[in-house]
């Protein structure tokens, strides 16, 4: 399914340990801050995993539709000044001892807003 305005785009994740997991959105995927992306997070106690985007919201609970998948439903908004707008998502998962953030984060999703 396209990203189109005015109408909601279904993400799911799959692989998700312990059934908990939550989606960020950003609107870069070049830069958070001042530090260039995608970005290794091992200084955040997770080795082999990576930040793809700026994170504008990250606390959007996903609702887990079968065993280790989850789904999050992005409601576009209806505009057309959003047409040709870039939205990042990226889903995160709670895996405790896994590392010692005790999360996984999965790969980078760019939304690219239309209207058809």
């Amino acid at each position: 399914m396209r990203p189109i305005l005015g109408a909601s785009q279904v993400v799911d994740i799959t692989n998700i340990p312990f059934g908990l997991a939550f989606m960020a959105y950003g609107n870069s995927s070049t830069i958070i801050q001042s530090a260039p992306l995608p970005m290794s997070l091992n200084i955040y106690g997770m080795p082999g995993c990576t930040l793809y985007h700026n994170i504008l919201d990250f606390a959007l609970p996903m609702v887990p539709v079968s065993s280790g998948r989850a789904r999050y439903v992005f409601n576009l908004p209806f505009s057309s000044v959003f047409i040709g707008y870039h939205i990042y998502l990226q889903g995160w998962a709670l895996h405790p001892g896994y590392n010692a953030a005790g999360m996984t984060a999965s790969n980078g999703a760019d939304m690219l807003l239309g209207n058809q």
